[in-house]
């Protein structure tokens, strides 16, 4: 999945992107548009919802 995440990152003309990067995107994305912050912790496989909260919320 990793070499074909970079072959298609590539050909789309992205810079190079780490599957964690995609992980990170989707849970800012989530909690943009107000989903709730348990279900995107739980999401993450975080512990708790302030791990979520103190690493994507400014």
């Amino acid at each position: 999945m990793h070499k074909q995440l970079l072959y298609d990152s590539k050909l789309a003309g992205m810079k190079r992107t780490r599957f964690h990067d995609l992980r990170h995107t989707h849970a800012i994305i989530m909690l943009e548009i107000r989903e709730n912050s348990k279900m995107v912790s739980e999401r993450l496989g975080h512990s708790n919802v302030s791990i979520t909260l103190d690493k994507y919320v400014m």
